[in-house]
Protein backbone atom coordinates (compact mmCIF):
# COMPACT_ATOMS: atom_id res chain seq x y z
CA UNK A 1 0.00 0.00 0.00
CA UNK A 2 2.77 2.43 0.97
CA UNK A 3 4.85 1.52 -2.08
CA UNK A 4 1.84 1.99 -4.34
CA UNK A 5 1.13 5.40 -2.80
CA UNK A 6 4.74 6.47 -3.35
CA UNK A 7 4.74 5.14 -6.91
CA UNK A 8 1.64 7.12 -7.82
CA UNK A 9 2.90 10.24 -6.05
CA UNK A 10 6.25 10.23 -7.82
CA UNK A 11 4.56 9.55 -11.17
CA UNK A 12 2.18 12.49 -10.63
CA UNK A 13 4.94 14.99 -9.88
CA UNK A 14 7.47 13.65 -12.42
CA UNK A 15 6.69 16.18 -15.24
CA UNK A 16 7.37 19.11 -12.89
CA UNK A 17 10.59 17.93 -11.22
CA UNK A 18 12.73 20.07 -13.52
CA UNK A 19 10.82 23.19 -12.43
CA UNK A 20 11.43 22.84 -8.67
CA UNK A 21 14.63 23.85 -6.90
CA UNK A 22 14.31 22.51 -3.37
CA UNK A 23 12.28 20.53 -0.85
CA UNK A 24 11.49 22.26 2.45
CA UNK A 25 10.83 20.35 5.67
CA UNK A 26 8.92 22.36 8.29
CA UNK A 27 7.58 21.16 11.58
CA UNK A 28 8.06 20.43 15.26
CA UNK A 29 9.17 17.46 17.37
CA UNK A 30 8.92 16.31 21.00
CA UNK A 31 11.73 14.58 22.90
CA UNK A 32 11.07 11.47 24.96
CA UNK A 33 13.87 9.34 26.37
CA UNK A 34 16.58 10.88 24.20
CA UNK A 35 14.55 10.32 21.03
CA UNK A 36 12.70 12.87 18.95
CA UNK A 37 9.17 12.18 17.73
CA UNK A 38 7.13 14.06 15.16
CA UNK A 39 4.42 16.46 16.31
CA UNK A 40 3.89 18.04 12.91
CA UNK A 41 5.83 17.91 9.64
CA UNK A 42 5.25 19.15 6.11
CA UNK A 43 7.55 18.45 3.17
CA UNK A 44 6.93 21.00 0.45
CA UNK A 45 8.35 21.29 -3.06
CA UNK A 46 9.56 24.81 -3.83
CA UNK A 47 10.75 26.60 -6.95
CA UNK A 48 13.61 28.41 -5.22
CA UNK A 49 17.01 26.91 -4.59
CA UNK A 50 17.74 25.84 -0.97
CA UNK A 51 17.90 28.95 1.19
CA UNK A 52 16.70 28.12 4.71
CA UNK A 53 18.21 26.03 7.50
CA UNK A 54 16.71 26.85 10.87
CA UNK A 55 16.35 24.69 13.97
CA UNK A 56 15.32 26.09 17.35
CA UNK A 57 14.89 24.41 20.73
CA UNK A 58 13.48 26.96 23.20
CA UNK A 59 12.80 24.10 25.63
CA UNK A 60 14.93 20.96 26.01
CA UNK A 61 12.03 18.67 25.12
CA UNK A 62 10.88 20.66 22.09
CA UNK A 63 12.35 21.39 18.66
CA UNK A 64 10.96 23.24 15.64
CA UNK A 65 12.59 23.59 12.25
CA UNK A 66 12.45 24.82 8.65
CA UNK A 67 15.16 23.22 6.51
CA UNK A 68 15.61 23.25 2.73
CA UNK A 69 17.07 20.25 0.90
CA UNK A 70 18.42 20.11 -2.68
CA UNK A 71 15.79 18.86 -5.10
CA UNK A 72 18.08 15.99 -6.11
CA UNK A 73 17.65 14.46 -2.65
CA UNK A 74 13.86 14.83 -2.57
CA UNK A 75 12.90 11.29 -3.58
CA UNK A 76 15.31 9.67 -1.13
CA UNK A 77 14.16 11.97 1.68
CA UNK A 78 10.48 11.28 1.02
CA UNK A 79 11.03 7.53 0.80
CA UNK A 80 12.92 7.51 4.08
CA UNK A 81 10.14 9.44 5.78
CA UNK A 82 7.25 7.40 4.36
CA UNK A 83 8.78 3.90 4.37
CA UNK A 84 11.46 4.25 7.04
CA UNK A 85 9.45 6.54 9.30
CA UNK A 86 12.40 8.91 9.89
CA UNK A 87 13.35 12.45 8.96
CA UNK A 88 17.02 13.35 9.39
CA UNK A 89 17.91 17.00 9.92
CA UNK A 90 21.50 18.23 9.81
CA UNK A 91 22.79 21.45 11.32
CA UNK A 92 25.47 21.74 8.60
CA UNK A 93 25.40 21.34 4.85
CA UNK A 94 23.86 18.20 3.35
CA UNK A 95 27.24 16.56 2.88
CA UNK A 96 27.18 14.16 5.81
CA UNK A 97 28.98 16.59 8.13
CA UNK A 98 27.69 18.51 11.09
CA UNK A 99 25.41 17.42 13.91
CA UNK A 100 22.12 15.83 13.02
CA UNK A 101 18.88 14.76 14.62
CA UNK A 102 16.61 11.93 13.57
CA UNK A 103 12.91 12.54 14.03
CA UNK A 104 10.76 9.44 14.24
CA UNK A 105 7.28 9.67 12.75
CA UNK A 106 5.64 7.55 15.46
CA UNK A 107 6.19 6.68 19.11
CA UNK A 108 4.92 3.42 20.49
CA UNK A 109 3.18 3.48 23.88
CA UNK A 110 5.48 2.65 26.85
CA UNK A 111 3.71 -0.67 27.48
CA UNK A 112 4.62 -1.77 23.93
CA UNK A 113 8.33 -1.97 24.68
CA UNK A 114 10.06 -4.79 22.90
CA UNK A 115 7.45 -5.06 20.15
CA UNK A 116 8.03 -4.00 16.53
CA UNK A 117 7.10 -0.40 15.77
CA UNK A 118 4.03 -0.27 13.55
CA UNK A 119 4.60 2.08 10.60
CA UNK A 120 2.61 5.22 9.91
CA UNK A 121 -0.28 4.68 7.51
CA UNK A 122 -0.36 6.89 4.41
CA UNK A 123 -3.19 7.81 2.09
CA UNK A 124 -3.08 7.48 -1.66
CA UNK A 125 -2.04 10.73 -3.41
CA UNK A 126 -4.76 13.34 -3.62
CA UNK A 127 -5.03 16.13 -6.20
CA UNK A 128 -6.32 19.31 -4.60
CA UNK A 129 -7.68 22.06 -6.80
CA UNK A 130 -7.22 25.74 -5.90
CA UNK A 131 -9.66 26.74 -3.19
CA UNK A 132 -10.22 23.18 -1.95
CA UNK A 133 -10.21 22.62 1.79
CA UNK A 134 -7.08 20.92 3.00
CA UNK A 135 -3.91 21.32 4.98
CA UNK A 136 -2.51 24.02 2.72
CA UNK A 137 -4.10 27.38 3.56
CA UNK A 138 -5.19 29.84 0.87
CA UNK A 139 -4.19 27.46 -1.89
CA UNK A 140 -4.11 29.21 -5.26
CA UNK A 141 -2.50 26.42 -7.26
CA UNK A 142 -3.22 22.78 -7.89
CA UNK A 143 -1.30 20.47 -5.59
CA UNK A 144 -0.62 16.74 -5.26
CA UNK A 145 -0.66 15.73 -1.62
CA UNK A 146 0.34 12.66 0.34
CA UNK A 147 -1.00 12.57 3.92
CA UNK A 148 0.00 10.37 6.86
CA UNK A 149 -2.23 9.27 9.72
CA UNK A 150 -0.41 10.32 12.87
CA UNK A 151 -0.79 9.17 16.45
CA UNK A 152 -2.63 10.80 19.32
CA UNK A 153 -0.95 14.12 20.07
CA UNK A 154 -1.69 13.66 23.77
CA UNK A 155 0.61 10.61 23.80
CA UNK A 156 3.51 12.90 22.91
CA UNK A 157 2.53 16.20 24.44
CA UNK A 158 0.83 16.07 27.83
CA UNK A 159 -0.75 19.32 29.06
CA UNK A 160 2.03 20.08 31.56
CA UNK A 161 4.72 19.92 28.87
CA UNK A 162 2.57 21.88 26.42
CA UNK A 163 2.16 24.73 28.94
CA UNK A 164 5.90 24.82 29.57
CA UNK A 165 6.67 24.96 25.82
CA UNK A 166 4.13 27.71 25.20
CA UNK A 167 5.63 29.84 27.99
CA UNK A 168 9.11 29.46 26.49
CA UNK A 169 7.85 30.26 22.97
CA UNK A 170 6.40 33.58 24.13
CA UNK A 171 9.66 34.67 25.77
CA UNK A 172 12.13 33.23 23.24
CA UNK A 173 13.76 34.91 20.25
CA UNK A 174 12.10 34.66 17.82
CA UNK A 175 8.90 34.60 19.84
CA UNK A 176 5.48 33.17 19.00
CA UNK A 177 2.14 33.23 20.75
CA UNK A 178 2.36 29.69 21.99
CA UNK A 179 2.03 26.60 19.86
CA UNK A 180 -0.89 28.07 17.91
CA UNK A 181 1.23 31.03 16.82
CA UNK A 182 4.14 28.78 15.93
CA UNK A 183 1.99 26.45 13.82
CA UNK A 184 0.42 29.39 11.97
CA UNK A 185 3.90 30.67 11.05
CA UNK A 186 5.64 27.38 10.39
CA UNK A 187 2.99 25.31 8.62
CA UNK A 188 0.21 27.66 7.44
CA UNK A 189 -3.22 26.09 7.37
CA UNK A 190 -2.46 23.61 10.15
CA UNK A 191 -4.05 24.50 13.48
CA UNK A 192 -2.61 23.37 16.78
CA UNK A 193 -5.66 24.26 18.83
CA UNK A 194 -8.16 21.43 18.82
CA UNK A 195 -5.77 19.02 17.07
CA UNK A 196 -6.07 15.39 18.19
CA UNK A 197 -3.39 13.73 16.05
CA UNK A 198 0.12 14.51 14.94
CA UNK A 199 0.38 15.97 11.44
CA UNK A 200 2.22 14.50 8.42
CA UNK A 201 1.96 15.90 4.89
CA UNK A 202 3.98 15.92 1.68
CA UNK A 203 2.71 18.54 -0.74
CA UNK A 204 3.80 19.29 -4.30
CA UNK A 205 2.22 22.54 -5.43
CA UNK A 206 2.37 22.59 -9.22
CA UNK A 207 4.36 25.62 -10.42
CA UNK A 208 1.56 27.16 -12.49
CA UNK A 209 -1.45 29.29 -11.65
CA UNK A 210 -4.59 30.02 -13.65
CA UNK A 211 -6.93 32.73 -12.40
CA UNK A 212 -9.55 35.21 -13.54
CA UNK A 213 -8.40 38.82 -13.87
CA UNK A 214 -10.02 42.15 -14.76
CA UNK A 215 -12.81 42.52 -17.31
CA UNK A 216 -12.93 38.99 -18.59
CA UNK A 217 -9.20 38.46 -18.99
CA UNK A 218 -7.41 35.42 -17.60
CA UNK A 219 -3.93 35.36 -16.10
CA UNK A 220 -1.52 32.45 -16.33
CA UNK A 221 1.60 32.46 -14.19
CA UNK A 222 4.34 29.89 -14.50
CA UNK A 223 7.86 28.97 -13.56
CA UNK A 224 10.68 30.97 -15.17
CA UNK A 225 12.10 27.54 -16.10
CA UNK A 226 9.09 26.69 -18.28
CA UNK A 227 10.47 25.15 -21.50
CA UNK A 228 9.38 26.29 -24.95
CA UNK A 229 6.35 24.54 -26.46
CA UNK A 230 5.42 22.96 -23.10
CA UNK A 231 2.50 25.09 -21.89
CA UNK A 232 -0.90 25.33 -23.54
CA UNK A 233 -4.55 25.95 -22.73
CA UNK A 234 -7.81 24.74 -24.20
CA UNK A 235 -11.04 26.68 -23.94
CA UNK A 236 -14.25 24.64 -23.90
CA UNK A 237 -17.32 26.80 -24.43
CA UNK A 238 -20.65 26.35 -22.72
CA UNK A 239 -23.40 24.02 -23.98
CA UNK A 240 -25.13 25.16 -27.14
CA UNK A 241 -22.23 27.29 -28.37
CA UNK A 242 -21.69 25.04 -31.38
CA UNK A 243 -18.01 25.87 -31.45
CA UNK A 244 -14.96 23.64 -31.20
CA UNK A 245 -12.57 24.31 -28.29
CA UNK A 246 -9.92 26.90 -28.98
CA UNK A 247 -6.29 25.91 -28.37
CA UNK A 248 -3.63 28.38 -27.24
CA UNK A 249 0.10 27.90 -26.79
CA UNK A 250 2.34 29.99 -24.52
CA UNK A 251 6.02 30.62 -25.16
CA UNK A 252 8.43 31.93 -22.50
CA UNK A 253 9.69 34.68 -24.82
CA UNK A 254 6.14 36.05 -25.17
CA UNK A 255 5.49 36.26 -21.42
CA UNK A 256 5.59 39.26 -19.16
CA UNK A 257 7.06 39.15 -15.68
CA UNK A 258 4.91 39.15 -12.56
CA UNK A 259 6.03 40.92 -9.37
CA UNK A 260 6.94 37.50 -7.97
CA UNK A 261 9.35 36.93 -10.85
CA UNK A 262 7.07 34.35 -12.45
CA UNK A 263 6.33 34.32 -16.17
CA UNK A 264 2.91 35.79 -16.89
CA UNK A 265 0.56 35.54 -19.86
CA UNK A 266 -2.83 37.24 -20.32
CA UNK A 267 -5.56 35.75 -22.50
CA UNK A 268 -9.17 36.50 -23.42
CA UNK A 269 -11.50 33.78 -24.69
CA UNK A 270 -12.76 34.25 -28.25
CA UNK A 271 -16.41 34.03 -27.26
CA UNK A 272 -18.91 32.62 -29.77
CA UNK A 273 -22.33 34.27 -29.83
CA UNK A 274 -24.23 31.68 -27.79
CA UNK A 275 -21.58 30.94 -25.18
CA UNK A 276 -22.24 32.31 -21.70
CA UNK A 277 -19.37 30.51 -19.95
CA UNK A 278 -16.28 28.47 -20.65
CA UNK A 279 -13.92 26.04 -18.99
CA UNK A 280 -10.22 26.84 -19.41
CA UNK A 281 -7.90 23.84 -19.06
CA UNK A 282 -4.17 24.51 -18.55
CA UNK A 283 -1.80 21.79 -19.75
CA UNK A 284 1.93 21.28 -19.18
CA UNK A 285 3.55 18.82 -21.57
CA UNK A 286 0.12 17.30 -22.11
CA UNK A 287 -0.62 16.89 -18.39
CA UNK A 288 -3.64 18.71 -16.98
CA UNK A 289 -2.52 21.29 -14.42
CA UNK A 290 -5.61 23.28 -13.56
CA UNK A 291 -9.10 24.12 -14.79
CA UNK A 292 -10.96 27.38 -14.41
CA UNK A 293 -14.64 28.04 -15.01
CA UNK A 294 -15.27 31.58 -16.27
CA UNK A 295 -18.41 33.49 -17.13
CA UNK A 296 -18.57 35.71 -20.15
CA UNK A 297 -17.65 39.25 -19.20
CA UNK A 298 -20.45 41.67 -20.08
CA UNK A 299 -19.78 44.02 -22.96
CA UNK A 300 -19.93 47.73 -22.32
CA UNK A 301 -23.52 47.65 -23.58
CA UNK A 302 -24.39 44.83 -21.19
CA UNK A 303 -22.90 46.73 -18.27
CA UNK A 304 -24.93 49.82 -19.08
CA UNK A 305 -27.98 47.59 -19.17
CA UNK A 306 -27.14 46.06 -15.81
CA UNK A 307 -26.72 49.46 -14.17
CA UNK A 308 -29.92 50.77 -15.76
CA UNK A 309 -31.85 47.68 -14.63
CA UNK A 310 -30.86 48.51 -11.05
CA UNK A 311 -32.93 51.70 -11.31
CA UNK A 312 -35.66 50.41 -13.63
CA UNK A 313 -36.03 46.59 -13.54
CA UNK A 314 -37.27 45.25 -16.89
CA UNK A 315 -37.10 48.86 -18.15
CA UNK A 316 -40.85 49.22 -17.79
CA UNK A 317 -40.64 52.95 -17.14
CA UNK A 318 -38.38 53.51 -20.14
CA UNK A 319 -40.71 51.60 -22.45
CA UNK A 320 -43.72 53.47 -21.11
CA UNK A 321 -42.05 56.88 -21.56
CA UNK A 322 -41.19 56.04 -25.18
CA UNK A 323 -44.27 54.18 -26.39
CA UNK A 324 -47.27 54.89 -24.14
CA UNK A 325 -49.73 56.78 -26.34
CA UNK A 326 -51.83 57.60 -23.28
CA UNK A 327 -49.14 59.91 -21.93
CA UNK A 328 -49.10 63.47 -23.26
CA UNK A 329 -46.06 64.68 -21.34
CA UNK A 330 -43.43 65.63 -23.89
CA UNK A 331 -40.77 66.00 -21.19
CA UNK A 332 -41.05 62.31 -20.28
CA UNK A 333 -40.67 61.34 -23.93
CA UNK A 334 -37.62 63.58 -24.37
CA UNK A 335 -35.94 62.13 -21.28
CA UNK A 336 -36.82 58.62 -22.46
CA UNK A 337 -35.13 59.21 -25.82
CA UNK A 338 -32.07 60.64 -24.07
CA UNK A 339 -31.87 57.58 -21.83
CA UNK A 340 -32.35 55.17 -24.74
CA UNK A 341 -29.58 56.74 -26.83
CA UNK A 342 -27.18 56.93 -23.89
CA UNK A 343 -27.75 53.27 -23.03
CA UNK A 344 -26.97 52.41 -26.65
CA UNK A 345 -23.62 54.14 -26.41
CA UNK A 346 -24.76 57.41 -28.01
CA UNK A 347 -24.47 59.78 -25.03
CA UNK A 348 -26.68 62.86 -25.23
CA UNK A 349 -27.68 65.63 -22.83
CA UNK A 350 -31.24 66.84 -22.37
CA UNK A 351 -31.40 70.59 -22.98
CA UNK A 352 -35.13 70.97 -22.41
CA UNK A 353 -34.37 73.20 -19.42
CA UNK A 354 -31.51 75.55 -18.71
CA UNK A 355 -30.70 76.18 -22.37
CA UNK A 356 -31.28 79.01 -24.86
CA UNK A 357 -34.59 79.21 -26.66
CA UNK A 358 -35.18 77.48 -29.98
CA UNK A 359 -32.50 74.86 -29.52
CA UNK A 360 -32.84 71.08 -30.10
CA UNK A 361 -34.04 68.98 -27.18
CA UNK A 362 -30.95 66.76 -27.06
CA UNK A 363 -27.31 67.12 -28.03
CA UNK A 364 -24.17 65.06 -27.70
CA UNK A 365 -20.83 64.13 -29.21
CA UNK A 366 -19.12 60.83 -29.97
CA UNK A 367 -15.35 60.72 -29.65
CA UNK A 368 -14.01 60.54 -33.24
CA UNK A 369 -17.62 60.52 -34.41
CA UNK A 370 -20.48 62.86 -35.19
CA UNK A 371 -22.24 65.49 -33.13
CA UNK A 372 -25.78 64.36 -32.33
CA UNK A 373 -28.68 66.81 -32.54
CA UNK A 374 -32.10 65.42 -31.69
CA UNK A 375 -35.60 66.86 -31.62
CA UNK A 376 -38.39 64.95 -29.90
CA UNK A 377 -42.13 65.20 -30.58
CA UNK A 378 -45.12 63.09 -29.66
CA UNK A 379 -46.74 63.64 -33.07
CA UNK A 380 -46.50 65.64 -36.32
CA UNK A 381 -42.73 65.21 -36.75
CA UNK A 382 -42.65 67.18 -40.00
CA UNK A 383 -42.99 70.48 -38.12
CA UNK A 384 -39.54 69.83 -36.60
CA UNK A 385 -37.57 69.24 -39.83
CA UNK A 386 -36.81 72.73 -40.97
CA UNK A 387 -35.95 74.05 -37.51
CA UNK A 388 -33.62 71.15 -36.78
CA UNK A 389 -31.95 71.50 -40.17
CA UNK A 390 -31.37 75.20 -39.47
CA UNK A 391 -29.88 74.46 -36.01
CA UNK A 392 -27.60 71.81 -37.54
CA UNK A 393 -26.38 74.34 -40.10
CA UNK A 394 -25.70 76.91 -37.38
CA UNK A 395 -23.68 74.45 -35.35
CA UNK A 396 -21.81 73.26 -38.43
CA UNK A 397 -20.70 76.82 -39.12
CA UNK A 398 -19.58 77.13 -35.50
CA UNK A 399 -17.49 73.95 -35.26
CA UNK A 400 -16.29 73.86 -38.85
CA UNK A 401 -14.75 70.58 -39.94
CA UNK A 402 -14.03 69.35 -36.41
CA UNK A 403 -16.91 66.86 -36.57
CA UNK A 404 -19.86 65.77 -38.69
CA UNK A 405 -23.41 66.44 -37.54
CA UNK A 406 -26.08 63.78 -37.36
CA UNK A 407 -29.56 65.24 -36.94
CA UNK A 408 -32.61 63.15 -36.07
CA UNK A 409 -36.24 63.62 -35.08
CA UNK A 410 -37.75 61.08 -32.69
CA UNK A 411 -41.51 60.67 -32.55
CA UNK A 412 -43.91 58.34 -30.79
CA UNK A 413 -46.09 58.34 -33.89
CA UNK A 414 -45.77 55.97 -36.85
CA UNK A 415 -44.37 58.05 -39.74
CA UNK A 416 -45.65 57.65 -43.28
CA UNK A 417 -43.33 57.42 -46.28
CA UNK A 418 -43.93 61.03 -47.28
CA UNK A 419 -42.69 62.23 -43.89
CA UNK A 420 -39.56 60.07 -44.18
CA UNK A 421 -38.85 61.48 -47.64
CA UNK A 422 -39.36 65.02 -46.40
CA UNK A 423 -36.98 64.42 -43.50
CA UNK A 424 -34.28 63.24 -45.89
CA UNK A 425 -34.71 66.33 -48.00
CA UNK A 426 -33.79 68.35 -44.93
CA UNK A 427 -30.87 66.06 -44.14
CA UNK A 428 -32.65 64.70 -41.06
CA UNK A 429 -33.24 61.08 -39.96
CA UNK A 430 -36.80 60.34 -38.84
CA UNK A 431 -37.11 57.79 -36.04
CA UNK A 432 -40.69 56.72 -35.41
CA UNK A 433 -42.49 54.22 -33.23
CA UNK A 434 -41.34 51.10 -35.16
CA UNK A 435 -37.74 52.26 -35.10
CA UNK A 436 -37.89 53.03 -31.37
CA UNK A 437 -39.13 49.48 -30.77
CA UNK A 438 -36.22 48.18 -32.81
CA UNK A 439 -33.77 50.27 -30.79
CA UNK A 440 -35.26 48.90 -27.57
CA UNK A 441 -34.80 45.38 -28.90
CA UNK A 442 -31.19 46.18 -29.78
CA UNK A 443 -30.71 47.46 -26.25
CA UNK A 444 -31.94 44.15 -24.84
CA UNK A 445 -29.35 42.25 -26.88
CA UNK A 446 -26.46 44.36 -25.59
CA UNK A 447 -25.95 46.46 -28.71
CA UNK A 448 -23.56 49.38 -28.42
CA UNK A 449 -22.30 52.43 -30.25
CA UNK A 450 -21.39 50.77 -33.53
CA UNK A 451 -24.65 48.86 -33.90
CA UNK A 452 -26.86 51.77 -32.83
CA UNK A 453 -25.22 54.35 -35.10
CA UNK A 454 -25.13 51.92 -38.02
CA UNK A 455 -28.84 51.34 -37.59
CA UNK A 456 -29.64 55.07 -37.55
CA UNK A 457 -27.52 55.64 -40.64
CA UNK A 458 -29.31 52.77 -42.34
CA UNK A 459 -32.66 54.53 -41.77
CA UNK A 460 -31.41 57.30 -43.96
CA UNK A 461 -30.14 54.92 -46.61
CA UNK A 462 -33.39 52.98 -47.01
CA UNK A 463 -34.84 55.69 -49.20
CA UNK A 464 -31.62 57.15 -50.56
CA UNK A 465 -29.09 54.39 -50.85
CA UNK A 466 -26.40 56.64 -52.24
CA UNK A 467 -26.68 59.07 -49.36
CA UNK A 468 -26.69 56.27 -46.77
CA UNK A 469 -23.68 54.56 -48.32
CA UNK A 470 -21.79 57.83 -48.24
CA UNK A 471 -22.58 58.30 -44.55
CA UNK A 472 -21.45 54.82 -43.63
CA UNK A 473 -18.29 55.22 -45.68
CA UNK A 474 -17.63 58.53 -44.00
CA UNK A 475 -18.06 57.37 -40.42
CA UNK A 476 -17.25 53.69 -40.31
CA UNK A 477 -13.53 54.27 -39.97
CA UNK A 478 -14.08 55.90 -36.58
CA UNK A 479 -15.58 52.87 -34.85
Amino acid sequence: MVEQALKEFFAGIAPYRKLWGSLRASGAAINHGDKWFNAAVRLEFRENAPEKREMHSPEPHFLYFAVDFPIATAELLIRELVVGGTLRLQSGENDGGGAYVDILMKREPPNAAGTAVSPVSWSMPMVRDPGDNGGHAQQRRTSITLSGFGQQLFDLLPPELARKIETRLRSATPCYDGLSGLFAHLIPGVSYRGRDNTFLEIVAELPFELRAADKGSILIEGSPLTPADSLSARCFYGPGAGMLPSVMGFQPQDAGEAESGQLQWTIRPDWPDKAANARIVLLFEGHEVQTLQVDRWPTVGNLRQMVDAYFDPSQERLTKALLDRGSTKSREFELGVARLLTLLGLPVVWYGEGASEAKPDLGGYLENGPVLLVECTLEKPSVKFSGLAERAKELEEKIGTEADIFAAVFTRAEPVDSEKEQALEYGVVLVGRPEIKELLEMLNTGAGTVEALSYLVKLRSELRIELGALAVERWQRHW
